[in-house]
């Protein structure tokens, strides 16, 4: 049974029955959440974009971590998080992230193109090659038609020469989504 007749006490059993995220404050040296005042998940990613650019993979990792903390199911974000993991030779945590961006947008074409490159990186043809499908799929009913028809035509063009013996186009980078 806790006491509360001094003065605070309940304030400081509220602030412990959160959990340690909420308690924390920008400046303990602890992951960035939305709800700090001052705290921007564009400049978050815009931080990650520029290390990205600049090579800094670990730095743009860890910003694009934090972006995803912010918005978990950032699409764009899970997308630049798979192409960080995918520099620095993680090619298990890059289709995790091409995975999730799919998930949280199903017609993001550049995630399915990189999540059948990688998945053909790691050895699984048969997952590349269902993705191959289904990319050719939509290509098909799209046709010329639709806004993302140049994107569909350059992923299905990628993903076959990645899933071709030889793999010409594995791990090149025709196009990406825009930032």
């Amino acid at each position: 049974m806790v006491h509360f007749r001094c003065r605070g006490a309940l304030f400081v059993a509220a602030l412990f029955a959160l959990p340690p995220i909420a308690r924390a404050g920008p400046t303990d040296g602890s992951i960035p959440t939305s709800s700090w005042a001052g705290y921007d998940p564009n400049r978050e990613y815009q931080a990650g974009m520029q290390a990205l650019d600049d090579g800094r993979y670990r730095d743009a990792k860890q910003n694009f971590e934090h972006l995803l903390l912010a918005k978990p199911h950032e699409a764009v974000g899970l997308y630049w998080l798979g192409q960080t993991d995918t520099h620095l030779g993680d090619l298990k945590g890059a289709a995790r992230s091409y995975e999730s961006a799919l998930h949280a947008d199903p017609h993001m074409v550049f995630a399915a193109r990189e999540l059948a490159i990688t998945d053909e990186k790691l050895g699984q043809s048969d997952k590349a090659a269902a993705q191959l499908v289904k990319l050719q799929q939509t290509a098909a009913a799209c046709g010329d038609t639709c806004p993302q028809a140049g994107e569909l035509a350059v992923a299905v063009r990628d993903v076959e020469a990645a899933l071709a013996p030889g793999g010409g186009a594995a791990g090149q980078t025709a196009q990406t989504p825009s930032r």
